[in-house]
């Protein structure tokens, strides 16, 4: 097994896990999903310890979720359209002003790519 450094974890290679995650199971995970999933899925095991430093710290892990959902739109769905109304009306928890700015920016993002 590779050995990951903080060189290996940048944010281009979460984004990447988050991709892989997102057309395995349709949606993005949650902390505890990822948690619970790290024995049975290989994907989950890596981004494991990756997690758990970005929620204790500022908040990286919500915005890497937003940023990848921004670089993602035409792969939203429905999942990730429940998760952006939950951070935009601020029902999770370790949500941010900037959180709710990013994720109606988002779903106004997807609205207009939608209707053309």
């Amino acid at each position: 097994m590779e050995f990951k450094t903080n060189k290996f974890w940048n944010e281009d290679k979460i984004l990447e896990y988050f991709g892989l995650l997102h057309e395995k199971y349709g949606r993005l995970l949650n902390r505890p999903e990822i948690q619970n999933l790290k024995d049975d899925c290989s994907l989950c095991k890596d981004l494991n310890s990756v997690v758990t430093i970005l929620h204790r710290y500022g908040g990286g892990f919500i915005n890497l979720k937003l940023i990848y959902l921004s670089n993602n739109i035409i792969k939203i769905n429905s999942n990730d359209i429940n998760y952006l109304d939950k951070v935009i009306n601020k029902k999770s928890q370790g949500i941010k002003p900037e959180h709710q700015y990013l994720a109606k920016q988002i779903l106004e993002k997807y609205n207009k790519q939608k209707s053309v």
